[in-house]
């Protein structure tokens, strides 16, 4: 039975721990010795800040979604990443975080034939000792994600994606990392311009939205300058290095310290493009035809487009502007059946590629690089 892949967490999640009844450790902290207590406290805030970072740093890109609301004429009002259910369960390794056995309910709707799974348990992290007394997590199974797979949707797929969402919702709350800044993505290693963007204006819920996602960003748009009201992706070539240097200087200085963020976005957005550029013309150079686009391999939230998104990422970090090359190298000697397309390949095909050790990407990309 093939795993599936829950639909991504895209709002926020009011499931938090509750406290019970008595004192706690930390009122007999203050009742014992209060300046002790503010060391302690302030020992603990750090603690958990690193223990955030490296849950972060756990996970990939594709594990993440980046929210990002905007007013009706485009301009950003917040952006926030979230944990997919996927990646909880990498991040959650480095919080001990367990589920404890779930009740499972089943709920039928005779009506049109659908289901949903419900699931309901404690968990609890063994690393920070805090419990949730209730924790739930359900599928349905006339959820668009499940009906592209197929006329007819297996039970036990929509159980397991209850079971994820049960422990996605777990360790979102446990952990922390529920709505993230992007400047902690950052700061944990992530990078944020392969991370799909959805965007939503005032009042619109996830469900209604009217952007589709996107890789990189919400198609950033130059501030200054001739190329001014421009979106990175309409740049002419000899723009991008200019604005990339004048971009970056604006991130480091203090004095614009308030458009940090929107400068940083803008930033990202120019170096995904130059990398997307330069890859195009390593492909063409290699191979006399045009590469793909970035965004079109990444396709839209589809299984299938998720696989080749994760496949396309681990090409990417392992050889960078040489992704294509090395995707041309392990076809041929994975598959026999060279390809600088990710869409030339069948489902089974991507999956195998998904499969290639860390280790063996980068030895492959480190021959690759010999070659040039």
């Amino acid at each position: 039975m093939p795993e599936v892949e829950t639909p991504p967490v895209t709002t926020e999640e009011n499931l938090v721990p509750l406290r019970g009844a008595g004192s706690s450790m930390l009122d007999r902290w203050v009742q014992t010795d209060p300046k002790a207590a503010i060391e302690r406290v302030e020992t603990m805030v750090m603690v958990l800040e690193k223990l955030r970072i490296a849950s972060i740093k756990a996970t990939y890109p594709s594990d993440w979604i980046i929210h990002t609301s905007t007013t009706r004429d485009g301009q950003i009002l917040t952006q926030k990443g979230y944990l997919q259910d996927s990646g909880a369960e990498r991040a959650g390794k480095v919080w001990g975080i367990e589920v404890g056995n779930p009740a499972i309910e089943r709920e039928d709707f005779p009506l049109d034939s659908t289901y949903s799974y419900h699931m309901i348990a404690e968990a609890w992290s063994k690393v920070t000792g805090e419990r949730l007394d209730y924790a739930e997590g359900s599928r349905w199974s006339g959820d668009p994600f499940f009906a592209r797979q197929g006329d007819k949707v297996d039970p036990t797929d929509v159980r397991k994606a209850a079971y994820a969402n049960l422990h996605g919702r777990a360790v979102r709350a446990l952990s922390g990392l529920n709505g993230v800044p992007l400047d902690t993505l950052r700061q944990a290693g992530i990078d944020v311009a392969k991370v799909v963007h959805v965007n939503y204006q005032p009042g619109e819920k996830s469900s209604a939205s009217t952007g589709a996602a996107t890789v990189g960003s919400a198609e950033a748009i130059i501030g200054f300058g001739n190329s001014k009201g421009k979106a990175v992706s309409e740049l002419e070539t000899k723009d991008l290095d200019w604005y990339i240097k004048a971009y970056g200087e604006n991130v480091a200085d203090a004095a614009k310290a308030k458009f940090k963020v929107a400068n940083q976005r803008v930033l990202d957005a120019l170096n995904a493009e130059k990398e997307k550029r330069a890859q195009s013309a390593s492909h063409e150079a290699e191979t006399g035809t045009k590469a793909p686009e970035k965004g079109a391999a990444i396709e839209d939230g589809t299984p299938r487009g998720k696989l080749i998104g994760d496949v396309w990422t681990r090409l990417t970090d392992a050889a960078g502007q040489h992704a294509i090359g090395l995707l041309q190298e392990l076809t041929t000697e994975y598959l026999k059946q060279p390809t600088g397309k990710l869409s030339d390949l069948t489902d089974e095909q991507l999956k195998l590629l998904a499969a290639i050790p860390e280790q063996a990407l980068a030895a492959a990309a480190k021959a690759l690089a010999g070659k040039k």
